[in-house]
């Protein structure tokens, strides 16, 4: 979790510090990056959403 933190983060995607806890913030930064990427809005880090956030 901390990994997709930290990219979202650099993609500008605002989690906070990155600390490895799926709170609010992350959901939220992770639903906006899904929305974006044109993949399924779960608000987690899915297969789908790991592979788009390691590109």
């Amino acid at each position: 979790m901390r990994e997709a933190q930290e990219r979202l983060n650099a993609q500008g995607y605002d989690v906070g510090t990155p600390d490895g806890a799926a709170g609010p913030r992350t959901a939220k930064a992770l639903r906006e990056f899904q929305k974006a990427q044109g993949i399924p809005v779960t608000g987690r880090v899915d297969a789908a959403t790991a592979g788009a956030l390691s590109r």
